[in-house]
């Protein structure tokens, strides 16, 4: 069956012993930590004290989910500066024994990027597998809306110009679901063996913005946009509103999705990365941990 990981996400505004702490108090197994938490630039004895926290709770690091990559959007000589930091979280992740680490290839959506985009994208994403492949290092591209990855197809196209076995992606329902693109059963049967992590979370599409914590479908390209280039959805487009939901309680139907992962053989982890932002309808950092693995396994229990 599935094995449940916390994501750092709901911690980034706290320390991440609170995030350790969470994990191993609630019964997850492995922890996926994130470049506000742990990155290169921290001191080697901070990095020793949070991998001896990881391991003296029984964790492990199943990824590093960090801002590295975003090819496709640069130049020659900004993508070689981004590749030689992709350098250095590979060799965080040896220090941290991360399976894996998460590469963006562009911020931008597949509808609009053309084809240069795309070429540049795989290019050096497949430069980035061989080198981590000298590592035994796995490289996770997210599924997210408003980057080449927004969709089970583009999602298929890109891995197919890198070409490259340790190249796979985090399978994502509720950046699907905000897309909208398929997220059931056709597309993870379609994903196949490219399915190598899985992060569950839960929100809900409204009527408008009305709601005082909903946020619009854009957002994303100001918050990452703190992180790297992204290019927006365009101007004219008509905005959507979401706002937060605990899990099974908002727009996806994630009864379907763990159904049919476990059909099409999926025994991966499900990373819970779920967030209450300033939604004070939500709980929040360990409150949400707690919350969510029992929602979980209440669903778990219920289907298999």
């Amino acid at each position: 069956m599935f094995e449940l990981g916390l994501s750092g996400q709901m911690f980034d505004d706290r320390p991440v012993g609170d995030h350790l702490d969470a994990a191993v108090r609630f019964g997850y197994r492995c922890v996926e930590l994130r470049s506000t938490h742990v990155n290169p630039g921290l001191p080697r004895e901070e990095l020793k004290r949070i991998r001896s926290a990881v391991e003296e709770r029984g964790l492990y690091t199943s990824c590093l989910s960090c801002f590295v990559g975003n090819y496709g959007l640069y130049l020659d000589e900004e993508c070689e500066r981004a590749f030689e930091t992709f350098k250095q979280y590979v060799e965080l992740a040896c220090f941290l024994n991360a399976e894996m680490i998460r590469v963006w290839p562009a911020w931008q959506e597949s509808s609009s990027a053309p084809d240069s985009v795309w070429f540049t994208a795989a290019a050096w994403m497949k430069k980035s597998a061989q080198f981590a492949r000298r590592f035994d290092k796995k490289l996770v591209m997210e599924m997210h809306h408003g980057t080449l990855c927004d969709s089970a197809p583009s999602s298929l196209r890109l891995l197919r110009m890198i070409g490259e076995e340790n190249v796979g992606l985090t399978f994502d329902p509720v950046n699907l679901y905000q897309v909208p693109a398929d997220y059931g059963e056709e597309a993870i049967k379609a994903l196949g063996t490219y399915l190598f992590n899985v992060h569950i979370k839960d929100v809900v599409e409204l009527q408008t913005g009305d709601y005082p914590y909903s946020f619009p479908y854009s957002y994303y390209a100001k918050h990452i946009g703190r992180f790297a280039r992204v290019i927006p959805p365009p101007p004219d487009r008509k905005e959507r509103y979401y706002c937060h939901r605990r899990i099974n309680s908002g727009g996806v139907d994630w009864a379907h999705v763990l159904k049919s992962l476990h059909t099409h053989g999926y025994r991966g982890r499900l990373i819970v990365e779920s967030v209450s932002e300033t939604n004070k309808h939500m709980p929040s950092g360990r409150d949400l941990a707690e919350a969510c693995y029992r929602d979980i396994r209440s669903l778990i229990e219920i289907l298999f």
